[in-house]
């Protein structure tokens, strides 16, 4: 890497095609791996300088042969322009998905207007795209095509899995079914299904044997994602009652946005008619195997040609997690994703209990990843080459005239030598280690900026005795295997409870001094083990405890995500529990470059006390906002409680003579509002189990408890059996100071008197009503305050899921608007 970057240096003007091209068809494979994602040569030389393992890839390819599994996904997971730039740029892409798109139009169904509109946004194109009858043939030819594509590059699936519709797909790249007969098949069966009655399906989070007895006659199973991830559905009726008796018994559940019940007997009219459709269609035993959503297992071949199989696959549902099962007792398989967005990835992914043993990759970026097309794909293509996949260079290169290029060879002077004088039975020396490099560089792409290429770490282990305590201790409160020092804590499913009682279990097992804000903006362990100093080695002075290096942020301030230092930052307020990491949906969902700071409350440390007023938060805050940016025009806001202090803190600037360009409350309670009913102590314990925990509550004697001390409340909470989905050890201190903190964030709350305020505000107000929120028409109280005019936007979902994927989509879009 030294030598290619010192020879990029020297020659800067080399064609970057040509480079990649030389490097992949020019060299020979070996075992330790190492990939550069780059547009440019001086990216590519500056990535091989830093040796960040944010800019390049590393792997050890142990050998041997390893197979892949496609992944088709289903009906959820289409988007308007998915996959559009591949479609500009691959040509085998292309040329499948016209063919795709040519069945359809012989059909009546204008596809590439719909995936591919001319105008953007189009609206008509968006509604057109949920309904069932072009959800899924558009689905069917975008996965198709890539699996086409796919097999042309030499990566051809030693099996496959669908989910639903995804199955059609698997079904057709096996031979079972012509393209032009599986399409025209899907594309009756989507019109058939949206001719059935209306109904509504509703995901819960509990296993299959418990959700089933509470489903009677009017409700069924449709889907298993996973070992306590199911979906029932029925007619709409049913499914609300349902919802309220789970939702009352603390059980997470959540209402899927569907027209129908998909797998359920509300599909059973079309049965017969579908039959005869399937039977009118040549069928062929598959080639290549495949899983069963019927049966959760391998497909027969008499299965796969018989009609009342493809009936029954409508109406039964949908055995995905027991798929997976099947797939994963192979740990040297490949996971391909063929499909838009990383649903059925992050399913896999949540039923292994250490998903770095495994690879799992996808295909087409999420809608709301900032990276384009090409890139992301790309960036797969390079770690499957990592994972010792072949690829079909040649193929790869078949549209472009390449020529191969002088460059630095190896530097093996394959001589062995020693490191260490010989111990007694200890080998006499080693070779030196055999590294290829690989770089992916096609004309015309845009690489990911900083932001998002952490999401393209691999795993690297503790290179020190620091960073193996800090593992353990992560390692211990996530209920992981395996972590890598550059594995972000948030997205192993971290939050800021749980970095709370990392920073607690570190302090103790370390002997050091470390605050919650200084972890939270050091979420690596190679970052954190920067921060904090090594201990002397004078047995003395060892006993002291020995404080992390300072923050860059102020104590309060939390950085959920870098960007563009010419572009003004977004200030964002917790809200009543303190904590920020909530608004990690919101900050990734704003436009590439958008720097977002958060504040989180004082009280939740060790040592510390809560601030007992909204205008000394606000005051606060406020000088942790002007060592970010010196002077205004100032962009804040806040969700809930949090925008109440956005609110007081927009008055405090102007009051100054600063300038505020945006204020934004969203979904704000009115002054005299008493949030969830939290009146005491055993209210706010209540509303941390069920709404941040999401703890099953239904067993906890709650009028008993209320009869003890907070003390004894807290100790005798943690003895109940009750368990997280994550599941963790949760001090009885941390608890409480979290309700010490509620409490006063509360009482703050109703003392706060505002002021009319004479600039512009926007608020978010969520389209659903959220059980014992006691909010009422909040935006009614605001408008009394907005002197300079209010803009009222409806976002979906409730009190707290408005705050994330999908529905908090509508929020950044709106703040993008106003952000330029």
């Amino acid at each position: 890497s030294v030598n290619l970057a010192r020879h990029l240096r020297q020659f800067p003007h080399l064609n970057l095609a040509d480079l990649a091209y030389t490097l992949k068809v020019g060299r020979k494979p070996l075992p330790f791996r190492r990939m550069v994602l780059c547009q440019t040569l001086e990216q590519a030389a500056a990535a091989l300088e830093s040796n960040d393992p944010k800019r390049m890839t590393n792997s050890r390819y142990p050998g041997g042969e390893r197979p892949v599994t496609f992944m088709f996904s289903g009906q959820g997971s289409q988007y308007v322009n998915m996959a559009r730039e591949l479609y500009n740029t691959e040509a085998v892409f292309h040329q499948h998905l016209d063919r795709c798109f040519e069945i359809g139009a012989n059909q009546g169904l204008k596809l590439h207007e719909i995936i591919y509109p001319n105008n953007e946004p189009n609206d008509t194109a968006n509604v057109q795209l949920q309904q069932t009858a072009v959800t899924q043939p558009a689905l069917f030819a975008i996965e198709y095509a890539l699996a086409q594509m796919w097999m042309a590059w030499g990566i051809y699936p030693e099996s496959m899995i669908g989910h639903s519709i995804g199955e059609y797909v698997a079904a057709c790249v096996a031979g079972v079914f012509s393209l032009k007969d599986a399409l025209a098949l899907v594309i009756t069966r989507g019109r058939m299904m949206q001719e059935m009655p209306t109904g509504a399906m509703l995901s819960v989070a509990l296993p299959e044997a418990e959700i089933v007895p509470l489903l009677g006659n009017d409700l069924a199973l449709c889907v298993l994602n996973g070992p306590a991830q199911c979906v029932v559905g029925g007619e709409t009726t049913a499914v609300d009652l349902l919802e309220q008796q789970l939702t009352a018994q603390g059980v997470d559940c959540r209402r899927l946005y569907t027209s129908h019940a998909f797998h359920s007997p509300m599909m059973a009219p079309m049965m017969a008619a579908f039959t005869q459709q399937v039977a009118q269609i040549p069928r062929h035993t598959p080639q290549i195997p495949y899983i069963s959503n019927v049966t959760g297992t391998w497909i027969t071949p008499e299965q796969a040609i018989d009609p009342a199989y493809w009936a029954q696959h409508l109406r039964h549902p949908v055995r995905f997690a027991a798929g997976v099962q099947w797939l994963l007792q192979d740990p040297r398989r490949v996971l391909l994703e063929v499909g838009p967005g990383r649903t059925l990835s992050t399913l896999v992914k949540q039923q292994t209990t250490d998903p770095a043993a495994y690879t799992v990759l996808t295909s087409v970026r999420h809608p709301q990843e900032n990276i384009a097309d090409e890139a992301f794909l790309l960036n797969t293509l390079g770690r499957l080459w990592l994972a010792g996949i072949l690829i079909d260079w040649p193929t790869f290169y078949t549209e472009q005239k390449r020529r191969r290029l002088p460059l630095p060879t190896y530097p093996f002077e394959r001589k062995r030598y020693w490191i260490d004088p010989p111990q007694p039975g200890e080998g006499i020396g080693v070779d030196k280690p055999q590294m290829s490099l690989s770089m992916l560089g096609r004309d015309n792409i845009e690489a990911a900026d900083e932001t998002d290429a952490a999401s393209f770490t691999e795993y690297v282990a503790p290179r020190n005795a620091k960073e193996e305590k800090i593992a353990a201790v992560w390692r211990d409160v996530l209920n992981l295997r395996r972590i890598g020092i550059h594995d972000n804590f948030f997205e192993l499913g971290g939050s800021s409870l749980l970095g709370s009682r990392v920073v607690a279990e570190l302090c103790k097992a370390m002997n050091i001094e470390l605050s919650v804000p200084t972890f939270l903006n050091a979420p690596t362990i190679a970052e954190l083990a920067e921060l904090i100093e090594d201990h002397p080695e004078d047995s003395e002075l060892a006993a002291k405890p020995v404080a992390a290096k300072m923050a860059p942020l102020p104590v309060t301030t939390v950085k959920l995500r870098g960007g563009d230092d010419r572009k003004p930052p977004l200030f964002l307020v917790h809200a009543i529990d303190g904590f920020v990491f909530f608004y990690r949906d919101l900050a990734n969902a704003l436009a590439p470059g958008r720097r977002v700071y958060a504040f989180q409350a004082q009280g939740l440390e060790p040592d510390t006390t809560p601030l007992t007023s909204i205008e000394d938060m606000a005051t606060w805050y406020l000088k942790a906002l002007r060592s970010i940016q010196a002077q205004g025009p100032y962009r804040l806001g806040g969700v809930s409680f949090g925008g109440a202090v956005a609110f007081e803190m927009a008055q405090q600037l102007r009051a100054a003579g600063e300038s505020v360009q945006i204020l934004f409350l969203s979904d704000t309670p009115p002054t005299d509002c008493m949030l969830f009913n939290l009146k005491d102590d055993t209210a706010i314990l209540q509303f941390v189990i069920k709404h941040l925990l999401k703890w099953d509550d239904s067993g906890i004697k709650w009028d008993t408890l209320r009869k003890q001390p907070l003390e004894t409340q807290v100790k005798n909470l943690l003895m109940q059996p009750i368990h997280a989905e994550t599941p963790f050890s949760l001090s009885a201190d941390m608890l409480q100071r979290l309700v010490c903190v509620i409490k006063t964030h509360q009482q703050a709350l109703q003392a706060y008197n505002p002021k009319p305020y004479m600039g512009r505000m926007i608020f978010f107000r969520p389209t659903e009503a959220l059980e014992n929120a006691q909010l009422g028409a909040a935006e009614q109280f605001w408008l009394r305050f907005a002197q300079g005019g209010v803009e009222i936007n409806n976002v979906s979902g409730n009190h707290l899921s408005m705050n994330f994927q999908p529905n908090v989509q509508t929020v950044a879009n709106d703040l993008n608007r106003h952000l330029g």
